[in-house]
């Protein structure tokens, strides 16, 4: 056999080995699946008063956790609790229309202002209320932020006055939520320095 007839049937394998290849990719659907990675929070460098506190170990979700303490009379003390918790969200709004998202989220809300309603031996609100009426949107926050300011009675001795500034901020797949909450007067105390803090927090 010549060298030409050689180097002919070489190039011929080559090009036929292309083809298969290219037979074979084509015949190839790979089953791509695509993740959307929640976010991750950053941690809060806090006031020196405000002293960081170890995670409640029975709430996964809660991702930090300060404690803030204020004198009063008779050398006795009351604090209140600034924490921020990452919930389940309202899901991948892309497998569901604007109307159905909303509704979803709003129910979603609902469920954290009774809650902390409860925590306040507070009623849940009725059924007909329209919780927008209720919250309003935080400076500095994403525009779907939300707070609400609830004031009650504590469900602990000595049941004195209490209050819970709640901040909801739904995220991708997940809702972070923003707790200032104890004892009335130092949530009226705290409550400007919470707030400045939100937009480094989020």
């Amino acid at each position: 056999m010549s060298n030409f007839v050689k180097q002919l049937l070489s190039e011929l394998i080559k090009v036929s080995s292309c083809f298969i290849v290219l037979a074979l990719l084509a015949g190839c659907k790979p089953n791509i699946e695509v993740y959307t990675i929640p976010p991750v929070p950053p941690r809060l460098v806090a006031p020196k008063h405000w002293e960081e506190k170890p995670t409640s170990r029975m709430l996964e979700a809660e991702k930090q956790r300060f404690e803030i303490s204020m004198e009063i009379d008779n050398n006795d003390t009351v604090t209140a609790l600034a924490t921020l918790t990452v919930l389940p969200g309202s899901g991948d709004r892309r497998n569901r229309t604007e109307e159905e998202y909303e509704q979803l989220r709003q129910k979603t809300l609902r469920l954290n202002v009774d809650r902390w309603r409860g925590q306040l031996q507070l009623k849940p609100l009725p059924e007909e209320a329209v919780l927008e009426d209720f919250m309003k949107p935080v400076e500095g926050l994403p525009e779907m932020a939300r707070m609400i300011d609830l004031n009650g009675t504590a469900v602990r001795p000595p049941f004195g006055s209490a209050r819970t500034l709640g901040v909801m901020i739904p995220r991708v797949n997940s809702l972070w939520v923003y707790k200032l909450s104890g004892d009335a007067r130092v949530v009226e105390r705290e409550r400007n320095t919470f707030l400045k803090l939100l937009p480094l927090w989020h």
